[in-house]
């Protein structure tokens, strides 16, 4: 079975399977491939030829491998003898060999020598066979273990049964050939390394470059390294880390500078000197002996040691276990007492090695963050021969009887234990597991990866090509089949009827996307679907031609008809109809098509007819369509030529300078679709300090051709061409114009056309700047945006005034810097010497050039007023006008970063009644602006008022509500005398608290109100306006009346006088009394007296009236209580006011019975004739 496995994986052997399926697809498949139409196998001549080819290429392609290996052979032989050569030549200054080196070489060059001579060498397995390498410190039994391996080796009869120098072991380095493998033993101070000299490390170091130039590709397949097992129990623990160190050194040393990964196996020597080996193992036979006593790791990888430590302590108590079960049956075997205690004891000397071997291990394969880690395959015990040094006892005491082997043992022949199979079956089983050299394995695997993905590709594709190539046409016919039923149900059976652009759009686009069609191409098809079977030539030129006839007869036929609506519509409008004409004669002069601007004019009608988001769609499928009409020079249909004779006889009727000028104007803006812009000009800025009372947006602004840079780049010199675009407008107006111009006719047009072009130049200047107007602000922040930007430095304000007379004074040379000059001089002496000499003669010599005017200057006299306010001489008017933003600005900072803005507005306007106002500056900066400016500005000022006021207006109103307010509708809301039903009485001191001089509501108006009302008349009047209302105003003048009637300018409490007089009686009563404020009143139909009244007074909280009856009856009378109850009996009962006087008739009825009595107010502010008490109410906001 290895056989057979062996043979299977000869490489020739799968090349020589490839070869033979790559035969059968070219006889099989090759008759069905075609390129271009052309099967070149279809021949069984041509087959036969190309199968025969075929096994040629592959068998020189085998020749030529044998050929390189022999080489490769021979390459590797002779830089060996080259190397062994050079040991012997003189030494060199440059090249100086040690003595170890030469050594080394003579060694090998010998072996090679002989292994040239001997039938082994000459079956060219010397580079096939795995080389391992044996490191270990010195006398750890590295050459004796291969003595005594078992293994054979061919070459003995010429090297020698002896290879070792001495009794001391290697000297240098020993090659040993066998039948499956080459093993160098190295000499154990290579490995040590502990020669201050550092004799052995150059000497090693050199080796491994000999190994890797001799095998490149592989120069090791593993690594065997030997400890002796009494080195882990004798040696102290510095001694272990200086050995451990330098084997983990080697290990490095070998994978880096031979560039591989190589397996490392461990074999513990001298096993035998474990106490109870001997005894113990005596009674296996040579099978037995030759077997694996050992561990052997699962994973091929390079793993983390930490895994592999773990590994270990679960494998190694695993191999201990089999010790023990071994146990019983050996002492049922051995009668020997000293053997059976040694026996016995045997398993726990081999526990007791665990920890040590454990940490032995950790130190030579933990590799630090710097190295790379090693793949450590296996341990193993191995004894190569036993001795008769006395036993180790490995944990406990030795007994003084076990310290000498048995006699039995002494005196047999040495056994081997435990290395045959080990190197056989494990070592050499695995040569394959050494990485290659990086760059050869890298070039291998990808060599390997391309061959077998190659083969797998051609061998799976061509075995399905057939079958796909007609699936896959079979597949393409069908997708035809549904583009064409989608199409038909799209447009409901074809474009003939159809009058929906939507529809055409849509529809066009379906026989666009036709596989194989117009877009895609009969080029596209893939390899498959090209194998012999392809449709798509046959069926996507007829599809390509299907839409192209599509292009022709309907969308052409739509297109004319849409131009012909468009001309026929503006026969109004000279212009429209100019611009429709030329458009529509367009498809019919294709030496006049404009592509880029009738694209453009098409898509403004489409946009008309189908408009909205939702048909942008549309619009872009009938862009598409129409750029590939124009590209594929669809032919439209007949011209409407009555429709163009109509068209041209209307525009001849225009005078030909309003022509020129259309045209004029027309050709600049295809060309240039720039414009002035405020936003231009500001930047992001502009919106946020200036709007447009139009409503349009500040990205909407003037044409190019209507601005500085147009009039003299672009319309002087166009105007210079009026001749030419006379000309050039023939193919519009038709052949029957014929007119020729003169030069004085040219000028003649030439000047109206600057009549046309200054009045709509000055036009669209005055109504962009009248439109123009700074943003208004209701809020303080909104102002303090809006005028901060406006006083920054960047001084907006002058950029844009200078922007707008840079454009509006066409009559003025602009001003040019120094170096501008310098440069304009040395560019025109170079290249316009002869241009410049014209025109100084044309200049008077003493014209001052400053103040020469361009053309131009018709617009320049239209903003006179306005250039001469932004350009004045000495700049003071602008300059005053930006200090005075600059005091506004700091106004609106004051307001903004106040802690109570509203507070701060009203302060503001206390401080303006001194004269100090914000916005006087300004006022007195636009005194003599221009109109526009001072209507920017008069709304500047009244949004800075309005703003001022309506924080103003919130102060005092927050101070109304949390002062009067709240007080009112706790103390007076709802009670007597306010509200003359209420049966609750206001409180004299809570009403004198309210109404008396210095109280809530008189130091309110002090405070807040008084400052801003003319009280010099009757009627009072807001002195300026802080956005309260007149009806504020007359709730103050009332509180005022009601101070005065009530108080008497007195701050203690309310006081008022009046008299009562007695006017008459009833006859049925024979006196009546009047008690009020602690005094009485009595009449009984005699003499009138006045008696004097003051309201309060204390403790007189009753008033009463009282008639004694003429009938000696009962008394009748009438009685009020509380503070206010003089008022409320008043109001029982009916009064009126006598003439003249100001007094007061009361009427006290009672039953019946009436007595009459004048109430005199002692002044003319008295509660008698102000009723303004009665029913009083507080506006919730001023």
């Amino acid at each position: 079975m290895k056989r057979i496995f062996s043979f299977m994986a000869k490489p020739w052997l799968w090349t020589l399977i490839a070869i033979v399926l790559l035969s059968l697809i070219i006889w099989y498949i090759g008759p069905l491939i075609a390129i271009a139409e052309y099967k070149p196998l279809t021949s069984e001549t041509i087959r036969l030829i190309a199968i025969f080819m075929v096994f040629i290429i592959w068998g020189l392609n085998n020749l030529r491998q044998k050929n390189a290996i022999q080489k490769s052979e021979a390459r590797i032989e002779k830089n060996l003898i080259e190397d062994s050569k050079l040991s012997t030549k003189p030494e060199s200054k440059k090249n100086i060999i040690s003595p170890d080196e030469k050594i080394l070489s003579d060694r090998l060059g010998e072996a090679i020598k002989l292994l040239r001579q001997s039938q082994f060498g000459k079956k060219g397995k010397f580079y096939s066979l795995p080389w391992y390498m044996i490191i270990g410190a010195s006398g750890t039994g590295k050459t004796t273990a291969l003595k005594n391996s078992g293994l054979h080796f061919p070459l003995r009869s010429k090297l020698g049964a002896e290879p070792i120098q001495g009794a001391g072991g290697t000297r240098y380095c020993d090659w040993w050939f066998t039948d499956e493998a080459i093993l160098i033993d190295t000499a154990g101070r290579y490995t040590t390394q502990d020669s201050p000299k550092k004799v052995e490390s150059k000497a090693w170091i050199n080796f491994l470059a000999r190994l890797k130039k001799i095998r490149p590709k592989r120069p090791l397949n593993g690594i065997i390294l030997t400890i002796s097992i009494q080195d882990i129990l004798q040696k102290t623990n510095t001694q272990k880390t200086i050995q451990t160190t330098a084997i983990k050194q080697r290990i490095q040393e070998l994978n880096n500078h031979l560039g591989m990964m190589l397996p490392v196996y461990v074999l513990f020597t001298k096993t035998d000197l474990v106490a109870g080996f001997n005894s113990f193992f005596s009674d296996l036979e040579k099978e037995g002996q030759e077997q694996i006593w050992g561990i052997t790791f699962k994973d091929k990888r390079v793993n983390n040691i930490g895994n592999l430590l773990k590994e270990f302590d679960t494998e190694y108590t695993a191999l201990m276990q089999r010790i023990n079960n071994r146990v019983l049956k050996r002492l049922d075997h051995e009668r020997n007492p000293q053997r059976r205690t040694l026996i016995y004891e045997f398993p726990h000397q081999m526990n007791g090695l665990k920890q040590p071997i454990h940490d032995f291990l950790s130190n030579i394969f933990t590799p630090n963050q710097f190295e790379e880690p090693f793949l450590l395959r296996g341990i193993y015990f191995i004894s190569s021969t036993q001795t008769n040094m006395a036993s180790q006892w490995v944990t406990g005491v030795l007994p003084t009887d076990q310290r000498s082997p048995p006699v039995d043992i002494i005196n047999k022949e040495p056994k081997t234990f435990f290395i045959t199979k080990l190197l056989q079956n494990v070592i050499f089983a695995e040569a394959n597991m050494a990485t290659l050299n990086t760059k050869a394995k890298m070039r291998h695997r990808w060599i390997y990866r391309i061959a077998f993905v190659t083969t797998t590709i051609i061998f799976t594709g061509m075995l399905f090509a057939w079958s796909n190539s007609q699936q896959l046409n079979l597949d393409y016919i069908s997708q035809l089949e549904q583009q064409v039923e989608q199409y038909q149900e799209i447009t409901n059976g074809g474009l003939e009827n159809q009058k929906d652009w939507t529809v055409l759009a849509t529809g066009l686009s379906e026989l666009k996307l036709l596989r194989t069609g117009y877009q895609e191409g009969t080029k596209n098809n893939s390899l498959q679907q090209g194998i012999g079977l392809y449709q798509g030539h046959k069926l996507g030129s007829q599809a390509r031609l299907t839409y192209l006839k599509a292009l022709e007869i309907y969308f052409m036929h739509d297109l004319n008809n849409l131009l012909i609506q468009q001309v026929k519509g503006a026969q109004d409008d000279d212009g429209m109809l100019y611009e429709s004409l030329k458009f529509y004669l367009m498809l019919y002069y294709p030496e006049k098509m404009d592509t880029k601007s009738f694209t453009i004019w098409i898509n403004i009608l489409w946009n008309k007819i189908i408009p909205g988001e939702h048909n942008q769609q549309i619009r872009e499928h009938l862009n598409t369509h129409l750029k590939i009409a124009l590209e594929e020079k669809i032919l439209p249909p007949s011209i409407e030529q009555g429709l163009v004779d109509k068209s041209r006889a209307i525009l001849t009727i225009t005078p030909l300078d309003q022509r020129l000028y259309r045209r004029l104007k027309s050709d600049y803006n295809q060309e240039h679709q720039g414009q002035y812009t405020v936003t231009q000009t500001l930047g992001n800025k502009a919106n946020i300090i200036f709007y447009r009372r139009s409503g349009k947006t500040l990205d909407e602004g003037i044409p190019e051709l209507f601005t500085y840079k147009g009039f003299h780049t672009g319309f002087n010199v166009l105007n210079k061409k009026l001749a030419q675009h006379f000309t050039d407008e023939q193919w519009i107006y038709g052949d029957t114009i014929n007119e020729t111009l003169s030069e004085d006719s040219i000028d003649k047009i030439s000047e109206r056309v600057n009549e046309y072009y200054f009045n709509e130049y000055t036009k669209r200047w005055q109504q962009l700047i009248g439109d123009l107007a700074i943003k208004p602000f209701t809020t303080v922040n909104q102002g303090q945006t809006v005028i901060r930007l406006l006083a920054s430095s960047n001084q907006p304000l002058l950029t844009l005034l200078n922007s707008i007379r840079k454009n509006t004074a066409l009559g003025e040379i602009p001003a040019v810097s120094e170096s501008t000059k310098e440069m304009a001089d040395m560019l025109t002496d170079r290249v316009l010497s002869h241009e410049k000499d014209r025109l100084e003669r044309l200049i008077p010599k003493s014209a001052d050039p400053s103040n020469l005017k361009l053309p131009g200057y018709a617009v320049s006299d239209k903003f006179d007023e306005l250039n001469n306010y932004i350009n004045h001489s000495d700049g003071l008017p602008l300059q005053q006008l930006q200090q005075s933003l600059d005091s506004l600005n700091d106004y609106f900072q004051t307001l903004a970063y106040s802690d109570n803005v509203k507070q701060a507005a009203f302060q503001a306007n206390l401080d303006s009644q001194e004269g100090s106002s914000a916005i006087t500056p300004v006022r007195q900066a636009i005194a003599e602006a221009p109109p526009e400016i001072k209507k920017w500005f008069n709304s500047v000022m009244t949004n800075t008022n309005t703003v001022t006021a309506a924080a103003t207006q919130g102060h005092m109103n927050n101070i109304w509500q949390t002062e009067v307010i709240s007080f009112f509708n706790t103390a007076l809301k709802n009670r007597y005398p306010i509200d003359p039903t209420s049966q609750q009485d206001i409180k004299l001191a809570d009403f004198t608290t309210f109404f008396a001089p210095k109280g809530i509501i008189d130091s309110y108006f002090i405070n807040y109100i008084e400052p801003f009302v003319d009280k010099s008349r009757s009627q009072w009047r807001w002195r300026k306006n802080i956005g309260l209302s007149n009806s504020s105003l007359r709730f103050f003048e009332k509180a005022q009346q009601i101070k005065l009637a009530f108080f008497n300018n007195s701050t203690q409490g309310p006081e008022v006088r009046f008299a009562l007089k007695p006017r008459s009686l009833d006859n049925a009563a024979t006196g009546f009394l009047l008690e009020t404020s602690g005094t009485s009143i009595r009449y009984s139909h005699g003499p009138i007296r006045t008696s004097n009244f003051i309201w309060p007074e204390p403790n007189s909280d009753i008033s009463k009236i009282s008639f004694t009856l003429a009938s000696k009856g009962n008394p009748v009378s009438v009685r009020t209580e509380g503070e206010w109850s003089w008022f409320r009996l008043l109001d029982a009962y009916a009064s009126q006011h006598t003439q003249n006087n100001g007094n007061l008739l009361i009427m006290f009825i009672v039953d019946g019975i009436d007595a009459q009595y004048e109430l005199i107010p002692q002044s003319i502010y008295n509660p008698y004739n102000n009723q303004d008490i009665k029913g009083l109410k507080l506006p919730r906001r001023l």
